[in-house]
């Protein structure tokens, strides 16, 4: 049953976009994959589109609905299928991934979403703690990141609207407003992430990341969050 459609937000991904739209293409439950581009100078949309994928160009400013929050947003708007599911171009599907999600959904109508789970491609004790660390805040505190691979039925939330279009933090918000719709599944594994943006100062970027999750959440119990504050320090001040 070809039932999902995947977004896949990108920036200059030229030497990696082919290997992960086959990834997904591989897929039988997959009826399009949407590459959301947001503004490459490389090859990336070129090569996206000789690979089969339909190709956006969601290119504004991060303060005007930009950030790969807003390229999310563009696809899902833009998804046909049932069911989406957000794939980092740096993720590597397992074969029949995403037909498992197709199957959960249909044995289990009150389930809205979740997220498949990942581990890093890589060796060492530090990328086997990320695995763990990773599990548990998905399968416990019901909070899934990105790179995890998170999927949901589309008119659940586009029908609402309920895609936060902001540029940081859209996949933990994401979590907490399906958690408002309906039950959640995590599947413990399926996707293959790469180590790449933990390659150096591994620990500085797990207190970083620790720390802006536990501000969001905290502002969030008393009004909206500084989104766009916390991506230029996740940044480095880049807009």
């Amino acid at each position: 049953m070809k039932s999902i459609s995947v977004v896949i937000p990108v920036r200059n991904e030229e030497a990696i976009i082919e290997a992960c739209i086959a990834s997904v293409q591989e897929d039988d439950a997959v009826c399009e994959v949407i590459v959301v581009d947001g503004g490459s100078s490389d090859e990336t949309v070129s090569r996206a589109q000789a690979a089969g994928a339909r190709v956006l160009t969601h290119d504004q400013p991060v303060e005007f609905g930009g950030g790969r929050g807003g390229q999310n947003y563009a696809g899902v708007m833009a998804a046909t299928g049932e069911v989406v599911a957000i794939v980092h171009a740096d993720t590597r599907l397992e074969e029949g991934a995403l037909t498992r999600v197709v199957e959960i959904l249909q044995q289990k109508p009150g389930v809205v979403g979740g997220a498949v789970g990942c581990v890093f491609d890589g060796q060492g004790w530090r990328l086997r703690l990320l695995d763990v660390a990773n599990h548990f805040r998905a399968a416990v505190l019901g909070i899934s990141f990105g790179d995890q691979v998170q999927f949901f039925r589309r008119a659940a939330v586009v029908d609402l609207d309920c895609y936060p279009n902001i540029p940081l933090m859209e996949d933990v918000e994401l979590s907490l407003r399906l958690r408002r719709l309906g039950r959640r599944v995590y599947l413990f594994g399926g996707a293959l992430a790469s180590p790449r943006s933990w390659e150096r100062g591994a620990g500085k970027r797990a207190v970083l990341v620790i720390g802006l999750v536990a501000e969001y959440l905290w502002k969030r119990l008393w009004g909206k969050p500084d989104a766009l504050a916390m991506y230029r320090r996740y940044y480095g001040g880049k807009g």
